[in-house]
């Protein structure tokens, strides 16, 4: 288990990198992170769906897609963020795709939320989601332990008659580690229209107590699933702790 390494070097960033986070389980929480162990380079942050705006601590410079595409602003290092407009109940909008292109070319690493959960473990996917741009060249899915052996209703769910469909799942059932293994390779799910260089990270997860719980999931995935992943990471990224399964083409 690694305590010492930052996420960025688990997930072995490196210039250049475009990358989009989608799933449930602390997307807005892994795009700060990594913004903040990042900050001396020059890091580009954005959203293809809604987040809330940032704070002081989160960001250096905050920039709405008016006053970008209209001015050349020069990429400093630090933490930049982009978004459309501001929404009044706090949320930024996600900015178009051509002037996301144009500007993450001036910063040595972008990152993007590209899925929104509403704050639960699990969801269902619609037919727009997840929101990866095409320029994108790494998909990070996030997934939590959270979901299991609790009902597919919408208390844990978003969108849970796309989420039962998704899974083979009966009305009132609970969420099993076959439904979770099923949600996460689900060809119309979280990597749906990624890149090819995949990294599945278990966030939240307590290695010692929960490890062999991931290895049961990763086992009922299909092979075909495991083997696209770059590297499958597990732990927790508030703790900063984390434990690498390489994957098939790690």
């Amino acid at each position: 288990m690694s305590k010492n390494q930052s996420l960025a070097t688990v997930m072995k960033l490196t210039p250049g990198e475009v990358i989009t986070l989608t799933g449930a389980g602390g997307k807005t929480t892994t795009l700060f992170q990594i913004a903040e162990e990042l900050r001396v380079h020059k890091v580009l942050l954005s959203t293809t769906t809604k987040m809330w705006q940032p704070t002081k601590e989160q960001v250096d410079y905050l920039y709405s897609q008016s006053e970008m595409g209209q001015t050349l602003i020069v990429p400093k290092r630090g933490r930049t963020f982009l978004y459309g407009t501001i929404l009044e109940n706090g949320k930024c909008t996600a900015v178009s795709e051509e002037l996301l292109e144009r500007v993450a070319t001036g910063y040595e690493y972008t990152v993007i939320e590209g899925d929104g959960s509403r704050g639960l473990p699990l969801k269902g996917y619609n037919e727009d989601e997840p929101c990866i741009p095409s320029f994108a060249s790494l998909g990070v899915g996030i997934v939590t332990l959270k979901g299991l052996d609790k009902e597919a209703n919408e208390k844990n769910v978003l969108r849970p008659l796309a989420f039962t469909q998704m899974t083979g799942m009966q009305p009132g059932e609970f969420v099993s580690e076959i439904h979770l293994a099923r949600w996460l390779a689900h060809p119309l799910g979280l990597f749906k229209n990624s890149p090819r260089r995949k990294i599945l990270l278990f966030n939240q997860v307590d290695i010692e107590k929960e490890l062999e719980t991931v290895k049961r999931i990763l086992d009922l995935c299909s092979a075909d699933f495991t083997k696209e992943l770059e590297r499958i990471i597990v732990g927790d990224v508030k703790k900063g702790e984390y434990e690498v399964l390489e994957g098939g083409i790690g």
